[in-house]
């Protein structure tokens, strides 16, 4: 079996935004912020699949695509302040 590498799994993230984004979840990870780390690490997930739902939306026309980017407007339209971050699910 391989070993695992963050430091080399980091390389692999195409997007240059979702690898700035990552890269400061490991930095809170090294220090010891477990909490922070996972916190940013949602942040950072979920809207890595927002963009890439975005960016499948206008590359390929895809309808799946745009209903569940509708879906999420929808719910952050309708959400209070404050109210449940986990409106992506």
């Amino acid at each position: 079996m391989t070993p695992f590498s963050i430091e080399l799994a980091i390389e692999n993230i195409v997007d240059r935004n979702s690898k700035e984004n990552f890269l400061e979840v490991y930095k809170c990870y090294e220090a010891g912020c477990y909490r922070a780390a996972v916190g940013l690490l949602w942040s950072v997930v979920v809207t890595d699949i927002v963009s890439k739902l975005q960016k499948v939306e206008i590359d390929f026309n895809d309808s799946t695509a745009h209903k569940i980017l509708a879906e999420i407007k929808t719910k952050q339209q309708k959400r209070e302040k404050g109210s449940d971050l986990a409106v992506y699910c």
